[in-house]
Formats: C-alpha cells, structure tokens, sequence
C-alpha cells in the first residue's frame, strides 16, 4: 500500500495589516514667526491618526473630515523641507507613494 500523503493550508493569518500612524494638524494657519521668519503652524489642533497600510484615499479623507468636523484636504512636509513645500495627496496612488517612501526611511533605519 502507497504511502498516504496529507496537505495542510497554514491558518489565517491573525496578525493584524500592518499600520501607520498620521500626525494631522487641523484648525490652524500656517504663518512666518515673527523672530527669524520660517514658517510655523500655529493654533488649531493637532492629534494622531492610525490607518491601515492599504488605507484607501476616500476612506481616509473621511476619517480626517470627521477628525477634524469640517472638509478636509490632506497635505504632508518632506523631511527637511518647510512648510512652504508641502505635498498635496488627491489619490489613491499619491497616499501609496507617501507610505512607501515612509516605510522605505523606516526598513532602511534613515530616520
């Protein structure tokens, strides 16, 4: 008689998706302080935000909208760079190239 062979299917995975935590400020202006010019946030309130990886853009438009009880746009500061160079994300695939890159700084320890 054959050998008897048996094929076994790993569980589901019951780790959870992999997620990445936002600082959103909202409510506030941006405006040059008055003692060396460089732009600065002021006002308005700040809180962080945890989102899974593969967030989709109008989901995560919604919960910021929500964050902050008013329509929101989503905008985010390169490292180095001022405020006068922020990033709009309109999309899908401008929100995915922002997290890559974040997870890229974090795989390659450049933080």
């Amino acid at each position: 008689m054959p050998p008897m062979t048996t094929t076994t299917t790993p569980p589901p995975s019951t780790t959870p998706p992999p997620k990445v935590k936002l600082m959103c400020s909202y409510g506030g202006r941006i405006q040059p302080r008055p003692h060396d010019n460089h732009l600065t946030y002021v006002a308005g309130d700040t809180k962080i935000l945890s989102v899974d990886h593969h967030v989709k853009f109008p989901a995560l438009l919604a919960k910021l909208s929500a964050l902050a009880n008013a329509p929101s746009l989503l905008k985010y500061q390169l490292p180095g760079e001022d405020l006068d160079a922020l990033i709009s994300v309109t999309s899908d695939d401008d929100l995915h190239h922002i997290i890559d890159y974040v997870r890229t700084i974090i795989d390659y320890g450049l933080t």
